[in-house]
């Protein structure tokens, strides 16, 4: 395993992106179907930001390069 993998993995278990079957029923049923749509809009808006981003990116590296 490369030394950036191994820390992704660590940085990635640390802050409880990749729960275990456990954490995540406990989450599922403990969770409101007004918290699922608050994160579902938070998730949408945090992607077309991200998109709208990555474009302007890609449009200055075209005309600066």
């Amino acid at each position: 395993m490369a030394r950036w993998q191994a820390a992704q993995k660590s940085s990635v278990t640390m802050v409880g992106a990749w729960p275990d079957g456990r954490q995540h029923r406990n989450h599922h049923f403990t969770e409101t179907e007004q918290d699922r749509t608050l994160n579902a809009k938070i998730s949408i808006i945090a992607f077309l930001i991200g998109g709208v981003s990555l474009a302007i990116a890609g449009i200055i590296n075209y005309f600066t390069n």
